[in-house]
């Protein structure tokens, strides 16, 4: 996929939210991308710089478990962020899934975030959660959506306090139960992505957004999975969402996890 095209046309919206807009769109070379829209109009000079650097280094990445970047492109006040274009669903829109299919997922999703944790320097996506992985049409997992609109959030935001940072986000309720209460915050989203395949929910989802952030931090994830499924299941669950960062293996070592006896 070629960065070398100065325009673009929109063709339909695939999503919206606070962070703007993604569309489907066409470029004036005739590639067909993602284009996810930012508004920066009340960031830094310094974080627009960032932001770009950022994607610079995504450009960078080449795995089939992780989306393409191509490039980002200024239209105004709105940052523009193009990827290749994903054809299929994302987890959340899958429901509740039969264990062994879950597991299949599972496998390509720690492959990919293995790939991240392994670049140098390291890439975090920060904001893994069913709906940031999608799953084609052939069934090839894609991580995707690397946590930029919550450094933008944060950003326009500075000076807050954290936990009120994460109260006033529009979609605090979707986004924090995978937000681990202290590091490898990666790794615990691993765990409550788990959850959600295996339910078809996220955890604490009847709460509020201040309940969530007290039980999180507090006493952590649900201790087991709300389903009845393998033992082996349950403990790479319970592995990845353990309250002390210290016992969350890194995803090298998830990977030789006895789920994946089979792969």
């Amino acid at each position: 996929m070629s960065d070398n095209f100065q325009s673009w046309t929109d063709i339909s919206i695939l999503g919206s939210g606070g962070f703007g807009k993604v569309c489907k769109v066409c470029t004036d070379t005739g590639s067909i991308l993602a284009a996810k829209y930012i508004e920066t109009s009340a960031m830094s000079a310094d974080s627009q710089r960032e932001v770009q650097n950022e994607v610079s280094t995504l450009r960078q990445l080449d795995h089939p478990n992780i989306v393409r970047f191509v490039t980002a492109k200024h239209q105004g006040n709105k940052l523009v962020v193009f990827t290749e274009l994903i054809e299929g669903s994302d987890l959340s829109e899958l429901g509740q899934l039969a264990e062994q299919r879950a597991v299949g997922f599972l496998h390509q999703i720690c492959k990919g975030l293995l790939y991240l944790h392994t670049r140098n320097p390291p890439v975090l996506h920060r904001d893994l959660k069913g709906q940031n992985i999608m799953v084609t049409r052939e069934g090839i997992v894609k991580i995707i959506d690397f946590g930029l609109s919550i450094k933008l959030n944060m950003e326009m935001k500075r000076g807050m306090q954290a936990t009120d940072i994460l109260m006033t986000c529009t979609n605090a309720c979707g986004t924090l139960p995978f937000m681990a209460p202290n590091v490898k915050s990666d790794v615990w989203a691993l765990g409550i992505t788990v959850y959600q395949m295996i339910s078809g929910a996220v955890p604490f989802y009847t709460k509020s957004t201040t309940e969530i952030i007290d039980t999180v931090t507090g006493s952590g994830a649900p201790s087991r999975l709300p389903v009845k499924c393998s033992a082996q299941l349950s403990d790479f669950y319970s592995s990845c969402t353990a309250l002390d960062p210290g016992r969350r293996p890194p995803v090298r070592e998830l990977l030789q996890h006895p789920i994946f006896s089979g792969y």
